[in-house]
C-alpha cells in the first residue's frame, strides 16, 4: 500500500525547536546550579571571614592587654615609603603613664621622641637608632626624657630591627624602661664611695683591711 500526504509527527515538525528548548533548559539548570554553588561558597567565605575577623579582634585585644601590662613603653617605627625618614606607627598606653603624653600626641609628630630629649642626649640616641636600622644588630642606649609636667626621667631603650618578608630592613622596634631609680641609686653609691675615699684619704692614721685569712687586702 502507498500512503499519500502523510502528516509529519511532532518530532519531525518541531525537532530543532525541541532540541533548542531542551538545550536551553539544560544550560539554565547548569547556570542556576553554578549560581547556587557560588552563593554557597560566598556564604561560607563570609562566615569564615567573620570568624577570622572576630579571632583577629580577640587576638588584638589580648595583645593589647599583654602589652599594656609591660612596665615599659613598647613602640615601632618604620621607614616611610620613598624616603629615609622614620615615623612611629605604634606605641602602647604606657607612654601616658610614664611620661604624661597621649598616644595621639606621640604619633602625630615625627621625631617626637627626640624633641622631648635634652640636647646633649640626642646625638647618641639618634646614632644608636640609625645603627640598628643600618646593620640589623640589636643595641641598647640610655638617655633622658622630659615628661609633660617638666620632670627628667632616665630611660634605657632596647632596640631591634624590623624586617619584611624578604629580609629587608624596614624599621625598628623598642622597649623603653624607666631606670631613674637605678640611676639615683648608682649616683648615691658613687657619691658614697667618693666620700668614703675622701675620708680615708685624709685620715692621719693608717687604714688597713684584712681578709679572713689575715691577709692585708
Amino acid at each position: 500500500s502507498l500512503i499519500l500526504n502523510r502528516q509529519p509527527t511532532v518530532w519531525q515538525q518541531y525537532k530543532w525547536e525541541i532540541v533548542a528548548s531542551i538545550s536551553l533548559m539544560v544550560l539554565e539548570t547548569l547556570l542556576i546550579g553554578f549560581l547556587l554553588t557560588s552563593r554557597a561558597r560566598q556564604k561560607r567565605a563570609e562566615v569564615e571571614g567573620e570568624r577570622l575577623a572576630l579571632l583577629a579582634v580577640a587576638e588584638h585585644d589580648h595583645l593589647e592587654e599583654v602589652v599594656s601590662n609591660v612596665p615599659g613603653i613598647i613602640w615601632e617605627s618604620r621607614v616611610q615609603l620613598g624616603t629615609t625618614k622614620r615615623r612611629t606607627d605604634f606605641i602602647n598606653n604606657q607612654v601616658e603613664k610614664m611620661l604624661g603624653y597621649t598616644k595621639e600626641e606621640w604619633l602625630a609628630a615625627p621625631g617626637f621622641w627626640l624633641s622631648i630629649m635634652p640636647e646633649e642626649d640626642r646625638h647618641e640616641a639618634a646614632a644608636t637608632s640609625d645603627r640598628v636600622l643600618a646593620t640589623g644588630t640589636p643595641d641598647t642606649v640610655q638617655f633622658r626624657w622630659r615628661t609633660k609636667d617638666g620632670r627628667l626621667l632616665w630611660v634605657e631603650e632596647h632596640l631591634e630591627a624590623i624586617r619584611d618578608a624578604s629580609g629587608q630592613l624596614i624599621g625598628i622596634r623598642g622597649v623603653t624602661m624607666n631606670i631613674s631609680d637605678r640611676k639615683i641609686a648608682e649616683e648615691a653609691k658613687r657619691e658614697s664611695e667618693a666620700q668614703l675615699s675622701g675620708i680615708i684619704g685624709s685620715a692621719m692614721d693608717a687604714v688597713i683591711s684584712i681578709d679572713s685569712d689575715q691577709r692585708v687586702v
